[in-house]
């Protein structure tokens, strides 16, 4: 069975903005139903609550090797509803790059 771990917060840095983080690893597995390799990555938002929009990109690579992904994102969240309908990402991986709406 894969394992890893994942800490997450965020924090409050202004009165008109919030910080969200995510960092993680996984270590390697060779169960007979799931394999994978050992990875490390990482997640940075930025909130700003008055336009109630986001900013922020992550990474991931495998430890001892280049970062081997990351993505740009961009969303939009109306204030008077409770999803989030607008968004953008880029992502750019060893093979290639590629938008994502």
């Amino acid at each position: 069975m894969p394992a890893g771990v994942m800490l997450r917060g965020g924090f409050r840095a202004d009165p008109k903005f919030n910080i969200n983080y995510a960092v993680y690893f996984s270590v390697l597995s060779t169960a007979s139903l799931v394999n994978s390799d050992r990875f490390a990555g990482g997640r940075l938002g930025i909130f700003c609550s008055r336009s109630t929009s986001e900013i922020g990109g992550s990474f991931s690579m495998a430890p001892g090797r280049a970062v081997e992904c990351f993505w740009l994102h961009a969303l939009w969240q109306p204030p008077i509803l409770a999803a989030r309908p607008s968004g953008s990402e880029y992502a750019r991986f060893h093979r290639g790059k590629r938008p994502i709406v």
